[in-house]
């Protein structure tokens, strides 16, 4: 029996080799669309889909004895990493860690790169023109109170709980992108031009993450590329 904690496709693509190998798997998403997205298998054995905290990972890991577990949630998760670390310690289980490569190295010299959403922030006051966020929807609460908010463009997740959220942060209807990625060059392309984008904001989130088909397009057109980095790039 083997726990993978995912949530993106490359947490899915591991565990479709998983089974392919007739391993015995535990799914552990932090949404239920998230689970959705595994396929009805007979070694998926079950499927959590919420988020947890500590002791409810402990719990897991004791019920179902795991040879291991897989860490493959999102390279921004830091604290869920951090708990499923610890968790894992207090029943002396390994944690391998999924990584995704970074593409940082390749665009250093032609974006700017910041250590923060509140760094993020502070550089939207100084642009002039619409801003894309493409950063996801936890954390735009970073957003909200900038002084030219109505320049925001937020591209997040077609899901209920999501609008709302965008909607109860301030946003307006004409702020809203929603859509699920990733998207192709030529996609991220036509947002650029029908939205008159002058920044693009986004995460380092590797090729799987469709990264650079957002980066090569916008530098083509000059639009200024701002990259929240992860915590362990240096």
């Amino acid at each position: 029996m083997i726990i993978v904690f995912a949530g993106t496709k490359d947490g899915r693509d591991h565990v479709k080799k998983l089974i392919d190998n007739d391993e015995k798997v535990i799914v552990c998403t932090a949404i239920s669309y998230g689970a959705s997205l595994y396929p009805k298998h007979e070694n998926i054995i079950k499927k959590y889909y919420h988020p947890m905290d500590i002791d409810e990972m402990k719990k897991i890991i004791e019920q179902h004895n795991p040879k291991y577990i897989v860490d493959a949630t999102h390279p921004y998760a830091i604290n869920v990493s951090e708990n499923i670390k610890i968790a894992a310690k207090f029943q002396n289980v390994e944690v391998k860690r999924l990584d995704r490569e970074s593409l940082l190295y390749k665009y250093k010299s032609d974006v700017i790169t910041v250590e923060s959403y509140d760094e993020a922030a502070k550089r939207f006051e100084s642009i002039d023109g619409n801003i894309l966020l493409t950063t996801g929807s936890r954390n735009l609460e970073w957003f909200k109170d900038i002084k030219n908010k109505e320049k925001l463009i937020a591209r997040v997740l077609p899901m209920k709980e999501v609008i709302e959220k965008c909607e109860n942060l301030g946003f307006l209807p004409n702020q809203i992108l929603a859509l699920q990625g990733p998207f192709s060059q030529k996609m991220n392309e036509v947002i650029y031009d029908d939205y008159d984008i002058k920044c693009l904001v986004t995460k380092d989130s590797g090729k799987i993450g469709g990264m650079e088909e957002k980066i090569i397009p916008a530098i083509e057109k000059d639009i200024i590329v701002i990259i929240i980095k992860r915590k362990d790039n240096k």
